[in-house]
């Protein structure tokens, strides 16, 4: 009896000092996480339409690169070449939106019927784009979905294979929106949760109830999202604010409250006849619903029950970009690089910042930690020239620093 007690005893042991052993090195190791977070609503566009994935690439007609790699200069690519010719492999994590468009619910047995094969398609389409780039480093696909809307991560296998890198994943989704309004069909959001380097990360991406007077189903569905996602594969169940970093993003469907600027609309659709050279974006922005919304949510008393979206922030980059929908859609051609005063309008609804991506740092409560973490957005665009859609895919890239407080200072003494 006493043998087989100092035997568990023994056992408890060992297991607490490996557990130790394990916050030991996610303690005191520095490191970086590169991130792409990218979001396009496709308005049920059918790869099948094109052909094969070498081909599309060879003809321009729906080349991803625009969207999933910086443009390179002349002089970043011969810096490129020289300094390093085997660049950084980034996580990638896109969601897209409206694999299928449900208007009608009499349709939804027959369209849902072709969603995982579209998903399918899609994830093999971005895997091979991003493979296309980064040659020396495979990756691994991770892919959840509800409805219509679908998230994609991709992780380099150098991450994903070594021991303790990445820990804990797990996934979640959720349906939003009302069916009574007609505009729920296809609204909801789907989780995907892990840890790397011990630090966890969140990424939502979110598919909003849709019309511009609908503003407050839109924090209805943002509040769900938030408070009822759950990861449940975990010794504790985690929700989303459990996490030091979460990524919530995209079509949010948020408008411009345009009664307040017809005159910028105009000069938008426009820029001709306007009478200023530079559009009005920063203008029109001041009457973003997001935007309001983010700002009262920020100012309100911390245990207000309307604090919906305490925390959440959207880089400041998002002033520069051209609303993101509503466009004319050209199957036909696909993609053409045209200017941004050349934009083809879709005038039947005003235009809006939809798509969007937002983020939130949980603040570090342990003060015996030695950890500082710190997050950069290093870009927030559109990009413009992809017409197979009436949304604009946008993208936003995010370095992640985690420093070792005690390293830091000694560095500094030497």
């Amino acid at each position: 009896m006493g043998i087989e007690i100092l035997g568990v005893l023994n056992l408890k042991v060992i297991t607490t000092i490996f557990f130790l052993f394990l916050i030991y090195i996610n303690e005191s190791e520095s490191g970086e996480i590169d991130l792409f977070i990218g979001s396009f609503n496709v308005a049920g566009f059918d790869l099948k339409l094109y052909e094969t994935f070498a081909e599309t690439m060879k003809n321009n007609r729906l080349d991803l690169r625009h969207w999933l790699f910086k443009p390179e200069t002349k002089d970043s690519s011969q810096t490129s070449q020289t300094k390093d010719s085997n660049p950084p492999s980034p996580i990638y994590v896109i969601g897209l939106q409206e694999l299928i468009e449900i208007k009608l619910p009499d349709k939804i047995k027959s369209l849902f019927k072709n969603l995982d094969e579209k998903m399918k398609h899609w994830g093999l389409f971005l895997l091979q784009t991003i493979q296309s780039k980064y040659e020396s480093s495979d990756y691994m696909e991770i892919r959840k979905r509800k409805y219509g809307t679908v998230i994609y991560i991709f992780v380099p296998k150098s991450v994903w294979n070594t021991p303790g890198n990445l820990l804990n994943m797990d996934t979640d989704s959720i349906k939003v929106g009302s069916y009574l309004n007609g505009c729920g069909w296809d609204k909801g959001a789907v989780a995907v949760r892990f840890e790397l380097y011990g630090i966890s990360l969140c990424f939502i991406c979110a598919h909003l109830t849709s019309y511009s007077e609908k503003i407050n189903e839109r924090n209805v569905d943002f509040k769900k999202v938030n408070d009822k996602i759950l990861f449940k594969d975990q010794e504790i169940s985690k929700k989303i604010a459990d996490h030091d970093y979460i990524f919530f993003f995209g079509d949010l469907n948020y408008r411009i409250n345009s009664e307040d600027c017809k005159v910028e609309i105009n000069c938008l659709w426009d820029p001709l006849n306007c009478k200023t050279t530079d559009l009005p974006l920063k203008k029109l922005h001041e009457y973003d619903q997001l935007t309001l919304e983010l700002r009262s949510n920020q100012d309100t008393i911390v245990d207000s029950k309307s604090v919906f979206m305490m925390g959440y922030r959207e880089d400041d980059k998002i002033q520069k970009i051209i609303p993101t929908y509503m466009y004319e859609i050209e199957l036909e051609q696909g993609y053409s690089n045209t200017g941004e005063k050349n934009l083809k309008w879709n005038t039947t609804s005003n235009p809006a910042w939809c798509d969007r991506v937002l983020y939130k740092i949980k603040t570090l409560k342990n003060p015996l930690s030695k950890i500082t973490h710190k997050l950069q957005c290093l870009r927030y665009e559109s990009v413009n020239g992809y017409l197979i859609s009436d949304h604009k895919p946008i993208l936003s890239t995010f370095k992640i620093v985690k420093e070792n407080v005690v390293l830091e200072k000694k560095r500094r003494k030497k």
